[in-house]
């Protein structure tokens, strides 16, 4: 008996002591401007719609390219939930925008096989970006000229000619459409504000804030 609780004591004590240790190495680091704050929601919510856009692809037989999914549901996740729906539409409208102007020059180049894989060719991707973004600006939707540039540079800079081009298009549309959806249900959902109770708001981290800033910022 006496030998068990002589155990229990040591234990507790290199406990104890372990917690003065970094409690003092936290301090320690604290001092040289080393701080780490709460995981926040955008972070926890970025791996989640990343693993989403991986089983999609599982359950469509492995069809599309998950990268595109998960490049834009990394763009729509947000640390709240103001003006998903909003933000959303736009970066469909860009999708849109953007799967159009890609199809029009895939055609286009098709038609005229001398480019093939010149400089010209990544001359006329360069320089096709610029009625992509005044489309947008047209239209009243500039929030929506990332997601134009970027579905429209995926479909031109990796087809191959070989492909259909109006299912090379729709492919690519598509899997950045699953990215944005599961942006707005990951934003949506009360699992994240049940999962952090009452600190639901505290857990909201430098980068959250930065990310948030430039969600109001005009493009």
């Amino acid at each position: 008996m006496r030998g068990s609780l002589l155990l229990d004591y040591k234990m507790l004590f290199t406990f104890r002591e372990g917690n003065i240790e970094r409690s003092k190495l936290a301090q320690n680091m604290k001092k040289f401007g080393v701080i780490f704050p709460p995981i926040g929601m955008r972070i926890i919510k970025s791996a989640v719609g990343v693993l989403l856009c991986f089983v999609i692809y599982f359950l469509r037989g492995k069809q599309g390219t998950p990268f595109y999914s998960a490049l834009a549901v990394l763009w729509c996740i947000q640390n709240q939930t103001s003006n998903t729906l909003g933000n959303a539409l736009q970066r469909t409208i860009g999708t849109f925008i953007g799967a159009v102007y890609g199809l029009i020059y895939i055609l286009f180049r098709m038609n005229i096989p001398a480019i093939g894989d010149s400089f010209w060719h990544y001359a006329i991707i360069s320089f096709m970006l610029i009625p992509i973004i005044y489309t947008t600006v047209v239209i009243q939707q500039k929030k929506a000229s990332y997601f134009s540039c970027v579905v429209f540079l995926s479909i031109v800079v990796n087809h191959f000619m070989d492909d259909n081009p109006y299912l090379f298009v729709l492919n690519r549309s598509f899997d950045t459409l699953i990215g944005i959806f599961l942006g707005v249900v990951l934003n949506s959902t009360l699992i994240f504000k049940e999962f952090y109770g009452k600190n639901y708001s505290q857990h909201i981290t430098g980068a959250d804030i930065e990310a948030q800033k430039e969600e109001g910022a005009e493009v």
